[in-house]
């Protein structure tokens, strides 16, 4: 299990707390402060005054520049305001925190010694091991979260970074100390209301954990997994104990699950709104394959809204020559690409028609493929690349018949089809043409591989190739019947 949890090492970190000694205050811009006197068990604090700030330019420096504090703070509870304050001298580099390590089921021993730092410090410590020429100054933050993760009656503050592959950093305070804690993107998945999260070990691999902290650590303690053994079966233990996936989902659902944290992005907009109301995953799930629903699973975070997926270039995203510039997106994201010039009111959802998913590009990982009837109908298509998820839309009428095997057809209007295969490389999604088929009033052509053949070829390579059509779930779970 190890293996499939790797915690990021952060060398320089480990390195600069060595040199600086535990109590120590590290800030990129200037000296190290004297340490506290040994008694003190709060982190050293580093005042800013007006003066000192105009001298060597320290507040300048904020890592979080797309933070808008009054705005987060105006759409949080009250209940998460109070709490969220608490934590605004860490936000604004007024304040350090004391970074510590996770301790795991895997792990006796703290993987690193504390570290104290500012917020610019820890971005200056995360970029300082890639050894880049000239290594970002801030940290670009997707989310945050106020929630008692650990259920000790205090809120903690979790930031979600898309930096370096994603991660999560959470915060803790402790009467006058703060304590943080790095976790990997597909370590932290999911986070519920009760502190339960998800971990990702790759396709059909899913450990739920909940973190305590104790002696100044985090320490996490396994709760239940399910694994997948790729011969169609689960693996599925609680807490210790093998059970049946029956008993297992069950207790997911029904203890585990108890509602998203709520997440809200730097300019204050709710995060992981439910843009599929219609989508039931549990009944989507059950309706599935044991192959297939492991592949799903692996996708819920970006349909829950807890995730982005970054949008590529593909054969309808960038035609003709795939000149599309990248960027994150979320579900948002695609209803509001989707609704974009038809100049009407934009839906506060999604309108899901059916999903599938399939591996169409052969590289033996499963793609997720929703077919949205939002802007007259138009497919996503999700790829995951080990942490990163790709994605890119069609419109309906280039993306017909999807087969087992990748292979689908373009309509170019009545009578003419043109058959494709889809894969990803190069960072984007590419489209091969397999053949041409045109039956018009005065003509009747076939095309196989950029080559002129006779209807008795085509047909035969028509039938070796559509192998049958995926198999659509609606969003109720119901198989959609052949054709549709």
């Amino acid at each position: 299990m190890g293996k499939q949890r790797i915690f990021g090492v952060m060398v320089l970190a480990a390195l600069t707390a060595a040199v600086l000694g535990a109590n120590r205050f590290w800030t990129p811009e200037q000296e190290t402060v004297p340490p506290a006197e040994e008694a003190a068990p709060a982190v050293t604090v580093l005042e800013l005054s007006a003066a000192d700030a105009a001298e060597d330019g320290t507040a300048a420096r904020n890592p979080l520049p797309d933070l808008d504090i009054s705005a987060v703070s105006a759409a949080m509870s009250e209940e998460e305001r109070a709490a969220f304050e608490t934590y605004l001298p860490i936000l604004r580099g007024e304040e350090g925190f004391r970074w510590v390590s996770v301790v795991r089921p895997d792990c006796a021993e703290p993987e690193r010694e504390p570290l104290d730092v500012t917020m610019a410090a820890y971005c200056d410590a995360r970029y300082g091991p890639l050894e880049l020429e000239e290594p970002p100054e801030t940290l670009t933050l997707y989310g945050l979260a106020v929630q008692d993760i650990d259920g000790d009656g205090g809120a903690e503050l979790v930031l979600h970074f898309r930096d370096l592959g994603g991660h999560y950093l959470v915060l803790r305070r402790e009467d006058e100390t703060v304590w943080g804690a790095v976790y990997v993107e597909r370590g932290f998945q999911g986070l519920q209301k009760n502190g339960v999260y998800a971990s990702s070990g790759g396709v059909g691999y899913t450990y739920y954990y909940q973190t305590s902290f104790r002696d100044g650590v985090f320490e996490e303690r396994e709760l239940g997994h399910k694994l997948y053994d790729g011969e169609g079966a689960f693996d599925c233990e609680l807490d210790g104990q093998k059970v049946t996936e029956e008993v297992f989902d069950g207790w997911r659902d029904e203890t585990l699950l108890v509602g998203n944290a709520a997440w809200y992005a730097p300019d204050g907009t709710v995060l992981g709104t439910d843009l599929l109301p219609d989508l039931d995953i549990s009944a989507v799930s059950a309706a599935m394959s044991e192959e297939e629903r492991a592949a799903f699973e692996t996708y819920l975070p970006i349909l829950r809204g807890e995730e982005t997926f970054c949008w590529v270039a593909g054969p309808y995203d960038g035609y003709p020559d795939y000149d599309w510039e990248p960027f994150d997106a979320d579900m948002a994201t695609v209803r509001d690409k989707f609704w974009d010039g038809y100049g009407k009111e934009v839906p506060e959802t999604l309108t899901l028609d059916r999903l599938a998913v399939q591996d169409i590009d052969g590289d033996g990982g499963a793609e997720l493929i929703l077919l949205f009837q939002d802007g007259a109908y138009n497919y996503l298509v999700l790829h995951r690349e080990g942490d990163a998820v790709y994605g890119t839309s069609l419109y309906v009428r280039w993306f017909e018949g999807l087969q087992k095997n990748g292979v689908y057809i373009g309509a170019g209007g009545a009578g003419y089809s043109t058959y494709y295969q889809m894969a990803f490389q190069n960072g984007r999604f590419e489209q091969r043409e397999l053949g041409v088929k045109i039956d018009g009033a005065s003509v009747c052509y076939r095309e196989l591989d950029g080559q002129e053949v006779t209807e008795e070829v085509f047909d035969a390579w028509l039938a070796e190739n559509m192998v049958g059509g995926v198999t659509w779930y609606a969003p109720d779970g119901t198989v959609c019947p052949d054709g549709m």
